[in-house]
């Protein structure tokens, strides 16, 4: 879908939340949402992206970012609800932080779209938070939770090391016209 479709798609989700009598189908609603405007089925580990992409965002905007571990920590505890392992597993700080979170990015968003214009391409958006400082930045930003978080930790490398290849890539071509950064 296009990014504005993804934007609806999330607003949509936020409101649901609203009306759900379950606290857990609450937590559901907003992670789909915060899903909706931060990853996509090509990420992979979808929590960890969705760490590394809420810190990153307002940071390319020029804001603070609120720690996004907690974020983190919820999207896991939304798999449990998702794959039926536990019943009753958030309660209403989880909801009201969630409903905090989705709503800052969803912000964000808004001022980014301001900023830069309007993004028609996920992909684009991703460029444009994704870039090599912002992504070092978050690695070290999580390597202090330690085991808790290796694995945002991982992600945040990886992708640091897929934007400074992309990087290389358009040094290579600069002058030939040819962009790199999609493969």
């Amino acid at each position: 879908p296009e990014f504005r479709d993804r934007i609806r798609l999330a607003a949509r989700w936020i409101g649901a939340s609203a009306v759900k009598p379950d606290v857990d189908d609450k937590v559901v609603a907003l992670c789909t949402a915060v899903e909706a405007l931060l990853a996509s089925k090509s990420d992979g580990l979808k929590g960890e992206i969705i760490a590394i992409r809420s810190m990153l965002l307002p940071l390319s905007i020029d804001e603070c970012f609120t720690d996004p571990f907690p974020l983190y920590a919820l999207y896991k505890r939304r798999s449990e609800v998702i794959h039926g392992t536990k019943l009753g597993v958030c309660g209403d700080e989880d909801y009201r932080l969630l409903h905090f979170e989705a709503t800052l990015i969803l912000k964000h968003i808004m001022v980014l779209l301001k900023k830069h214009g309007e993004l028609k391409k996920f992909d684009d958006f991703v460029q444009l938070i994704e870039t090599a400082d912002g992504l070092k930045h978050a690695e070290g930003w999580f390597a202090r939770y330690g085991k808790a978080a290796k694995n945002v930790v991982k992600a945040a490398q990886a992708r640091s090391e897929r934007v400074q290849k992309h990087c290389r890539a358009d040094q290579d071509h600069l002058g030939k016209g040819v962009p790199s950064w999609k493969e």
